[in-house]
């Protein structure tokens, strides 16, 4: 079954992540709402860039880890 999410409430979609057997694609902006994902999909200009777990993007220092690096930049600079 593939449930595809074009807006919900944050609360809505971490429940959605205990569901067994379920694909949620989820398009989203904040950190927070990718870090229980099995797998990640980075998208650039429509072209898919990137696959694979949180820690193993961010370890690849691509895209979405300089995206988690502004991000924590961010976070650390408001603190």
């Amino acid at each position: 079954m593939i449930l595809t999410i074009l807006y919900f409430s944050l609360c809505f979609c971490h429940h959605l992540f205990f569901i067994s057997g379920l694909t949620v694609i989820c398009v989203a902006h904040r950190l927070s709402n990718l870090a229980r994902a099995d797998r990640l999909l980075v998208l650039q200009e429509g072209r898919l860039v990137e696959e694979g777990t949180p820690a193993e993007l961010q370890a690849q220092d691509g895209i979405f880890a300089e995206y988690a690096r502004a991000h924590q930049a961010v976070l650390d600079a408001s603190s």
